[in-house]
């Protein structure tokens, strides 16, 4: 029985040591990732910090200021007057289109070819009489 309980010493000893060894492993294993993760937190702490810097350099109340400034300056538009002007506008040019166009319209192009004609019957004697004194 003596040597049984050796033997069973033994086997208990052998499997603490094969499990202390994978312990090791994993625990290297571990160890390395454990190394990478604080790495990452640690840039990206640095990253934060500089971020906050950053957002100290700002002047948050003459930001402030500019937004209400804006705000007030937006709220006190009278966009109602702005689109009855524009309306307003509309209206005219469409008037003077409509103006123009009868215009064109009325406009008599025989007489103003009848006119040209007459034109070029009396300049054309006239061209001859110039260039015959100017000889």
């Amino acid at each position: 029985m003596k040597d049984k309980s050796v033997t069973l010493l033994r086997l208990i000893a052998v499997m603490i040591a094969v499990m202390m060894i994978a312990v090791c492993v994993f625990s290297g294993f571990a160890i390395k990732r454990i190394n990478a993760a604080a790495k990452t937190v640690n840039d990206m702490g640095q990253k934060v910090n500089e971020l906050s810097a950053e957002l100290d350099k700002v002047d948050w109340n003459s930001l402030s200021k500019g937004v209400n400034n804006v705000s007030s300056q937006l709220s006190e538009l009278d966009l109602e007057g702005f689109s009855k002007d524009v309306e307003k506008l509309t209206k005219s040019a469409q008037d003077g289109i409509e103006t123009a166009s009868k215009a064109i319209q009325a406009f008599d192009i025989e007489a103003l070819n009848r006119t040209v004609k007459a034109l070029e019957a009396i300049s054309e004697p006239l061209a001859k009489l110039v260039s015959f004194f100017n000889r």
